[in-house]
């Protein structure tokens, strides 16, 4: 018995010690995650893509696609300018996640609008990117 004792604070060192990594191992891990040092963060041309978009703002968009033919970016700039006249204001802009696997990532976003008649509507919008260029939003 008096051998468990001298154990004792042996074994509470080593059960806080264990916690104690632990807790840290958690938190390093998420902080690392959202500084995206391990490909989950927000791209930076998602970002710029995205603010593109809700400033309608056709050349910004066509920087940050691949560069297509001319009919397809012609599409692009009568669509933006279209758009331009809608009676939608966007109101906010909220990144969701998103992950990278190589020169493929894929970011979501939350979309807030407000309308003409004073109605607001939220939509998400899933970008994918391969190389830095936006080849895909749904």
């Amino acid at each position: 018995m008096g051998s468990l004792r001298r154990l004792s604070p042996f074994i509470s060192i080593l059960l806080v010690g264990a916690l104690a990594g632990y807790v840290m191992a958690a938190v390093i891990g998420i902080v690392l995650q959202d500084n995206g040092l391990f490909g989950s963060g927000e791209s930076s041309a998602a970002r710029a893509y995205m603010l593109g978009l809700l400033q309608r703002d056709p050349d910004s968009i066509a920087a940050l696609r691949p560069h297509g033919d001319v009919v397809q970016r012609a599409i692009e700039f009568q669509s933006a300018e279209q758009s331009r006249q809608a009676t939608m204001r966007p109101l906010s802009l909220t990144y969701l996640g998103g992950g990278t696997l190589g020169r493929l990532s894929v970011h979501i976003y939350a979309v807030g609008m407000r309308a003409s008649n004073g109605r607001d509507q939220f939509f998400p919008l899933a970008l994918t990117l391969v190389g830095g260029k936006v080849v895909r939003s749904e």
